[in-house]
């Protein structure tokens, strides 16, 4: 049994309903649907059994209102730092100097964002990276501009959420050098 059926296993006993695991051919139909990639780790447990329970994303359905929820959630990342442009006066320094028009910002945010690596949601507003050459990526919890490393890699998260592992005895003993840093997102990130 590899650590993902066996993490299935234990996400089972929470509760978490689960459907039969995601086909090659599903996969590609999911990242062209959406312009994404899921990221090694993602991909390898949702081969074995996809979640299906409230807050989890239904990759498998692809009907109208579906591909637009999970769209929603693609782009809230994207509106979140809007926001924190238009309402709480934060700008990247990496985008050079900051439109004194907001709608001018806003649209130079838009561009630089398109830079930046996806965030692939799983469980409500929980989102794992897609960064080329890196398997298995931290998850973060992203709301606007206030982003934490909410698990050091997929399992270790799912632990967390579902109150396997306390994340702040595990904070303790991580090794922060450890953590795959991730552009952009990781510069927002303190440890829950």
């Amino acid at each position: 049994m590899n650590k993902y059926e066996k993490l299935i296993n234990d996400l089972k006993l929470k509760h978490i309903k689960f459907d039969k695991g995601l086909t090659c051919e599903e996969i590609l139909k999911i990242e062209k649907t959406y312009d994404i990639y899921f990221p090694k780790s993602l991909q390898d447990m949702y081969q074995i059994s996809l979640p299906v329970s409230k807050s989890f994303y239904n990759w498998r359905d692809f009907s109208e209102q579906n591909i637009k929820n999970i769209q929603k959630s693609l782009n809230w990342p994207l509106e979140g730092v809007l926001f924190d442009i238009e309402e709480n006066v934060f700008w990247d320094s990496s985008w050079g100097e900051k439109p004194t028009e907001i709608s001018e910002a806003k649209q130079k945010c838009i561009n630089e964002m398109q830079k930046v690596p996806k965030l692939i949601p799983i469980y409500g507003h929980r989102y794992i990276p897609t960064v080329k050459g890196v398997d298995n990526p931290p998850i973060f919890s992203v709301y606007q501009t206030d982003v934490i490393y909410y698990g050091i890699d997929l399992e270790n998260y799912f632990r967390i959420e579902f109150n396997f592992l306390r994340w702040d005895v595990i904070n303790e003993a991580i090794d922060k050098d450890e953590i795959a840093l991730i552009p952009f997102w990781s510069q927002f990130c303190y440890y829950n």
